[in-house]
């Protein structure tokens, strides 16, 4: 069974078709590549992952990362929140400041206390408080 998806871009292609409803109940982790091409709308919303516990988003940078991507990656974050999954490792690669609203809004989506999760330059992050990066 596919425990890992890595998703580099999703084809606009897709914006002709419906896409169907997904649900994956062995993917473990997934791994996502924000980009310019990462710019389909929907292309989340029926997707399903209720066991879903490492997620990895690369390339969320400031100089690239626009009001459209930004749209695109609370999708995903909706997504995360529709599966019901419990997050024990999130990392966000790029060169986002670690008080930004979008770490911030990731916990909004349930993350287990205990987890293993990095941010943006390997900054900390204290689950506890979305105010401030722990040391």
């Amino acid at each position: 069974m596919l425990e890992t998806l890595t998703v580099h871009c999703i084809s606009d292609a897709f914006e002709e078709h419906l896409i169907p409803r997904v649900r994956h109940a062995h993917l473990r982790t997934l791994e996502l590549h924000i980009n310019k091409d990462f710019l389909v709308a929907g292309a989340w919303q029926s997707v399903q992952l209720p066991n879903l516990t490492h997620l990895q988003a690369q390339g969320i940078n400031k100089a690239t990362f626009c009001d459209v991507a930004k749209q695109r990656f609370d999708e995903v974050k909706a997504m995360l929140s529709y599966s019901q999954c419990v997050l024990e490792r999130v990392q966000l690669l790029g060169d986002m400041d670690p008080d930004s609203d979008i770490v911030a809004s990731l916990f909004r989506i349930r993350v287990r206390s205990e987890s293993n999760s990095r941010f943006i330059g390997d900054h900390s992050y204290n689950l506890t408080t979305t105010e401030s990066p722990s040391s």
